[in-house]
């Protein structure tokens, strides 16, 4: 059986919904757009470019504090970047633990973290290097993410998941078992 030919979709009419992580009814609430709006400022503070010593100038990595954990989120993040090769870290990082949970703070946030991603400068060849993420906080805003910044580089993104037992990053999935 065929679909219509009216029907399909487009990143501009794609929501992405969050759970909520309080008592609001509904359960869920239309956290973010995919589709790229224009926004000035964001509910993030960019805190900049780190170097990492001895990494690869052409791999950068992107943390993005959005529970305001600060060192506690940063300090694993440095280790991992040193452990991996990682040449340069971009941190971003929010004012408050917990974002407003409504679409408009979100979509900043998506904006906000996709314009300074595109942005910055970054060293020679660090454009079509390896990337990684690390991430803390909605995973409405990681989806969106991965649809607006790693389908536009396929194969360039590595996620990073937090392993709370032992205060460390991974690969996300993990790699293969040599």
């Amino acid at each position: 059986m065929s679909l219509p030919a009216a029907t399909h979709a487009h990143a501009r009419g794609v929501m992405v919904y969050e759970p909520h992580h309080d008592d609001g009814v509904p359960s869920h609430f239309p956290a973010a757009l995919l589709k790229a709006t224009d926004s000035a400022g964001g509910p993030l503070n960019i805190d900049g470019m780190e170097k990492t010593d001895g990494g690869d100038p052409t791999a950068t990595a992107l943390a993005l504090d959005l529970q305001a954990r600060g060192e506690a989120f940063f300090a694993p993040v440095r280790k991992t970047c040193q452990e991996d090769g990682i040449g340069n870290l971009l941190r971003l990082s929010s004012r408050v633990s917990r974002l407003p949970e409504n679409t408009e703070t979100f979509t900043a946030a998506i904006e906000q973290i996709c314009r300074t991603w595109f942005e910055t400068h970054l060293p020679d060849g660090a454009r079509t290097g390896q990337h990684a993420i690390f991430l803390s906080g909605p995973v409405a805003i990681a989806v969106a993410l991965g649809a607006r910044l790693a389908s536009a580089d396929h194969g360039r993104w590595t996620a990073y998941t937090y392993d709370a037992a032992n205060n460390t990053y991974e690969r996300f999935p993990p790699s293969p078992s040599t």
